[in-house]
């Protein structure tokens, strides 16, 4: 199956108008197609697709309905980035049952059961880290105008969301 939809945060943005988070931006000349085309080793999406959707003091504010609104200073507007535009990593799960009834008598059996969850044993693996606060927080650089030049962990898939393979085995009395 296909995976969950990612969806980008950028828990500092907003703050020129008293937000607390909105989406990110689209680094310039950037899209969908970018974040999923020429991913770095070790990343879900191409993380460079992103930035922060700063505004420097004087500045004109991107998504302000006046042409003429300026920052006071240094903040943060609201992105760019749509919701739930990518996804994760697709999963795949196989459960399996086998059961046998061996009849003892009138109205009487006895059944056999044993059931596999996750029978070819899948990882499936968590959704990456969609945070883009986290560049900075895990050792990641963004320079004055708010492109990624180092993402740290932002894109990257740390954990997972599923259970070894599971066997049991069952005994059934019918009477």
């Amino acid at each position: 199956m296909s995976g969950l939809p990612v969806d980008t945060f950028d828990p500092a943005g907003g703050s020129l108008y008293g937000l607390a988070g909105t989406r990110p931006s689209w680094a310039p000349g950037a899209n969908r197609g970018t974040a999923t085309h020429n991913v770095p080793p070790g990343y879900s999406f191409n993380p460079f697709a992103f930035s922060l959707p700063l505004v420097q003091a004087g500045q004109s504010i991107p998504s302000a309905h006046a042409l003429t609104a300026l920052a006071g200073g240094l903040g943060s507007d609201i992105g760019n980035v749509g919701r739930n535009g990518l996804r994760g990593p697709g999963y795949s799960n196989i459960d399996f049952s086998l059961a046998k009834r061996f009849s003892t008598g009138e109205g009487r059996s006895v059944e056999l059961r044993t059931d596999f969850f996750n029978l070819l044993n899948h990882p499936t693996r968590s959704n990456p880290i969609s945070d883009i606060g986290t560049v900075l927080g895990t050792g990641g650089m963004v320079d004055d105008t708010g492109r990624i030049r180092s993402p740290g962990d932002f894109g990257r898939i740390v954990g997972f969301s599923s259970s070894p393979r599971i066997t049991q085995l069952s005994l059934k009395l019918n009477f």
